[in-house]
This record gives C-alpha cells, structure tokens and sequence, in this order.
C-alpha cells in the first residue's frame, strides 16, 4: 500500500507495507496473482470488468519481469459492491473482510487506513504475495492518486509519491484564509484545502487554540467544519494550476512542477511556501530532494 502525507495513510511518503508478510513477486507472479484474486475473491464481491469495477494500482505492469513487486493495490468500486450484494456503503469494507474470513485467508483488516491486506498463494510455488484491497468510491480518482510512471518507458525519474506531495503542497497553501487572529496578530483559526489519498479534496478549518484558551504550537483539524470539495481529478488540476489544465497533464513529477514554476501558475505568491513544505516532507522522510529542486530552491535547503 502506498501512500503520501497522512499514512494513508500515515504519511504520504510511506510506502510498501508488508501488513501480512508476503514474499516480493516477479512481474509474471504478480500478474499470475492478480488474475487468481480475480477469479477466486473479486467475482465474489461482484466485481467482473477489470479497469471499470476494479483494477490494479501503482506500478503494476510497469515494471520489467525480473523487477519485484512487495505488494499488488486493488482499487475496488463501492458502489458496485453496495449495488451487487444490497448492502449500504458504509458496511463495504466489513462486508470484503466477512469474505476473507469466509474464505479462510489471511488477512488484516486497518480500519484507519480502509484497507483489507491479505495474503494470497503465488501460482507455482509455496510462497504467499501481499494484495491489498482498497475500497474506492471513485475509480478514476483513485487510479489517478496512485499513478505510477512506466519505468520501461524512462516516463519518469521518480516515483508517484513526488508528484503527489508536491500536489498535497500546493492545495495546502491555495486559498488560505484567517477566521480568528487574537490582539498580536497570531492567527488562531484558519481555513484550507487538504487533497486525501482515498477521498478527494476537501476544505478543512484548523485551530491553535488550546482547551484552557492559550496558543498551541501545532495546529489541529475542528473536523465539524470539514467540506467535501470534489474528487473528480480534473476539477482538482484546475483548482490547483489554473483553467484548462487536466489530470492527464499532471502524471509525473516533471510535469507537476513544470507547471509548478511556469508563468501560466495561478498562485506565484505561494511558491516558496509550497517548496519549503515540500522539502521538509522529503528531508523528514529521509527521502533524495529532486535534482530540479535542489537546482532552483538551493537556499530553502537546509
């Protein structure tokens, strides 16, 4: 399971998982796995059109054969498992692991992440590979959250996670508005956007204040006032980088912050905010800062 900024799942950046132990999968076992799981537990659910009820995530089939995979994500549509088995959408994801129990698999059901990892046999052998079942209420968002660039391809030099922190970072400082600063002109409440791996854009409101009225140093959510924004991909790539651009131009890294820097940006007056957010993240996450970063926001790199 991959995931950037809230680990989702806990923190963007964190990435492969191994919530029940699989063995690493070549590309032909992974592939091998896959069509197994979609014969054997997604027809189950009522899931039977690869790429319209449910379909794979990240780098699967980009990768070459002799690559190895930690896991396999499988976005799958709530919908059409609330519609196929009359349940609500809500008991989704109970309803997918009373089926893995039903089955008798392995498996780890994380609430707080809406996750169901399970492990499934690798055809041909005696080894057990990781699949991880991710309920989704819009395929196209999620298949768009967790691109993965083609690395057959040289599509990009870097992982998805890049391109999504940058993005995450960005909404972050878009549209920033205080509601309440006390008499020194600190800022007590304010709104933002926050983008989530799993649900979308939403608008969200933060608070310093603490229970006895004083100022903490960090902030925390007032999750009573939070607003869903839109999931839809291309409303988000507007939102973010301006009128007619679209979720298919805002694959990779490169492109992300192409547009990041170029002068069609909507929000220039963010852009070393954004950089220094972006960094910390990749500093904290003791991951490499992208060369064009390092070339252009030198002095912002401690």
């Amino acid at each position: 399971m991959k995931s950037l900024f809230e680990f989702v799942h806990e923190s963007l950046i964190n990435e492969g998982g191994h919530a029940v132990n699989g063995t690493p999968m070549t590309q032909p076992q992974a592939r091998a796995v896959y069509q197994d799981v979609e014969k054997k537990f997604l027809s189950k659910l009522g899931l039977t059109a690869d790429g319209v009820d449910h379909c794979a995530l990240g780098s699967f089939g980009k990768k070459l054969d002799d690559q190895t995979s930690g896991d396999i994500d499988i976005a799958v549509s709530m919908d059409v498992i609330a519609s196929k088995n009359g349940i609500s959408l809500e008991d989704v994801e109970n309803f997918i692991a009373d089926m893995c129990a039903k089955d008798k698999l392995n498996f780890v059901n994380n609430p707080g992440t809406h996750v169901i990892s399970l492990a499934w046999p690798i055809p041909g052998t005696k080894d057990y590979g990781q699949v991880d079942i991710m309920p989704s209420d819009s395929l196209d968002y999620t298949k768009w959250m967790y691109y993965s660039p083609d690395f057959r391809k040289a599509e990009s030099k870097y992982k998805g996670l890049y391109r999504n922190q940058l993005i995450m970072a960005i909404l972050k400082f878009t549209d920033q508005k205080i509601l309440k600063a006390n008499e020194e002109g600190q800022v007590v409440e304010y709104e933002r956007y926050a983008l989530r791996m799993n649900s979308g854009l939403a608008r969200t409101r933060r608070s310093f204040e603490g229970k006895r009225g004083g100022l903490n140093k960090t902030e925390h959510a007032l999750k009573e006032y939070e607003q869903k924004v839109s999931n839809v991909p291309d409303v988000i790539c507007e939102l973010a980088f301006g009128p007619g651009v679209t979720s298919s131009q805002i694959l990779t890294f490169e492109e992300t912050y192409a547009r990041f820097m170029s002068n069609t940006f909507p929000h220039p007056e963010i852009r070393e905010k954004v950089m220094k957010a972006f960094i910390n993240e990749m500093i904290k996450n003791k991951f490499p800062i992208p060369s064009e970063v390092s070339a252009d926001w030198s002095n912002l790199i401690p």
